[in-house]
């Protein structure tokens, strides 16, 4: 069985166990995850994890960065959960089109997540940089959650 790994509210940097799965939590704050050698993760987003003053004041978005990260649907893919950040963000009427897109640039992915304020504005509030993978997109650039989903493990609900 895997290890469970546990950041701080402060920026933390966390390492998968060698040869395992792990289950990562960073917590609040802006994190750097090593996934280098380790197979199977699980990366977990919580309620409260995500920078909540970016939608209300403009704030930045928290940002988490990840080393190691596997793409595809296989076995050894690594899993973003994202379950329960969304059910703490989630208005009525938003879908998850409206919170998820991602960019590609520079070899790397970032996997945006965004808020709806009270003015219907929407603004990032967690970024998730997946170092050296190039997910596809339609356009090149950026894409959207059919696409993400498409790509990766992702557990939404």
């Amino acid at each position: 069985d895997g290890d469970h790994v546990e950041g701080t509210s402060s920026a933390d940097i966390l390492t998968g166990m060698d040869g395992h799965a792990n289950i990562i939590w960073g917590g609040a704050g802006n994190d750097y995850i090593d996934l280098t050698n380790s197979t199977q993760d699980i990366l977990m987003w919580k309620a409260g994890d995500a920078s909540l003053l970016a939608s209300h004041n403009g704030a930045l978005p928290a940002v988490d960065n990840v080393v190691g990260f596997v793409e595809g649907k296989g076995d050894d893919a690594t899993i973003l959960d994202m379950r329960d950040m969304i059910k703490d963000i989630k208005g009525s009427g938003e879908t998850l089109d409206d919170m998820f897109s991602f960019k590609v640039e520079g070899g790397h992915t970032t996997i945006s997540i965004s808020d709806k304020d009270a003015g219907g504005g929407s603004h990032t509030i967690q970024e998730i940089v997946l170092h050296n993978v190039e997910l596809h997109t339609a356009n090149g650039t950026e894409g959207t959650f059919a696409e993400l989903e498409q790509q990766i493990k992702l557990v939404t609900s």
